[in-house]
């Protein structure tokens, strides 16, 4: 698919292990259960957009801090189709999630671990060559605030000195004070639900035209909002939105924000318009519920793009 530019994609952020238990039904407390299956793949908001976007057949390398112990070699193996070499090793264990699927709607409920691997810093980033890359995307984590907006000021820095400035993307989705500060780092921002109603805006209209402002100049503000589709504000221009593409049933919601990101930066990087890229996202993001993982969705796009008559 990708012709044109030969510079990688960047992500910075999260790979952990999902462990996913599928339950018949959300668990009642102090009760047993039978699952209906029980799994383990791998996880985090960066090592899942990363993925998508190397099955969409962008080149894209994953920053991260990979833990040791018996899960770093199956998910490392997870990962094949992402470069890793600019990652790191710690000795510290692997993050674990622990995910609760409800099968009767799709729903997921993640119980988090990782506070012993340490957060990746300027250092780490610094010693990365930006002239390999033509797009940066970050996910906002807010233990990792100050280090991240570090890493996006010495991007700045290097884009004031090149003919081909980097874009830089960040995801701000937690309910979490530390992470406003992102909102004005960013050329492409995407914000989630949770977010916009965490600043009191219960519509992404009224979350868009108001945090719109706390972006950069020529910023794009782009939101999800689960089955109502998608809203975007570009730099210029009126709110443009998608509609929702729901599956005909919701199997696994698990990684459907990443999915959204994921072929959103992927549709941008191609030049198509905010509008049609913000549906080409839905559509994928919605066939993605409607499976387990994320095999298939290079189809998906590329059957979008044949039917669409546009170029890949």
């Amino acid at each position: 698919m990708e012709k044109s530019n030969p510079k990688r994609i960047l992500v910075v952020g999260l790979l952990c292990v999902d462990i996913i238990a599928e339950c018949d039904s959300y668990p009642i407390e102090d009760t047993d259960q039978r699952c209906r299956e029980m799994r383990k793949q791998k996880g985090g908001n960066g090592a899942n957009t990363s993925y998508v976007l190397a099955e969409f057949g962008i080149s894209v390398d994953l920053l991260t801090n990979i833990g040791s112990g018996n899960d770093m070699e199956f998910v490392k193996m997870s990962m094949s189709s992402v470069n890793l070499s600019k990652s790191l090793h710690v000795n510290e264990p692997m993050p674990t999630s622990l995910v609760i699927i409800n099968a009767q709607n799709g729903s997921r409920t993640i119980l988090h671990s990782g506070q012993s691997l340490p957060e990746l810093k300027l250092d780490d980033f610094t010693r990365i060559n930006l002239s390999e890359y033509r797009w940066i995307h970050f996910e906002g984590r807010s233990s990792n605030a100050e280090n991240i907006c570090e890493m996006i000021a010495f991007i700045r820095h290097f884009n004031h000195n090149t003919e081909d400035p980097i874009i830089i993307s960040i995801e701000i989705e937690k309910c979490r004070e530390e992470i406003i500060c992102f909102f004005d780092k960013a050329d492409v921002v995407f914000v989630s639900k949770d977010h916009v109603k965490f600043h009191g805006y219960h519509t992404p209209e009224d979350g868009i035209q108001n945090l719109i402002t706390k972006c950069k100049p020529g910023a794009t503000l782009i939101c999800a909002w689960g089955d109502k589709g998608a809203w975007a504000k570009p730099p210029s221009g009126e709110i443009v939105k998608s509609s929702a593409y729901p599956p005909k049933k919701v199997i696994d919601t698990l990684g459907a924000g990443d999915t959204f990101n994921a072929t959103m930066i992927y549709s941008l990087m191609q030049n198509i318009p905010l509008q049609q890229s913000l549906d080409i996202a839905c559509r994928i993001s919605g066939a993605k519920v409607g499976q387990k993982g994320y095999h298939g969705l290079r189809e998906q796009i590329e059957d979008y793009f044949i039917k669409s008559g546009c170029v890949m």
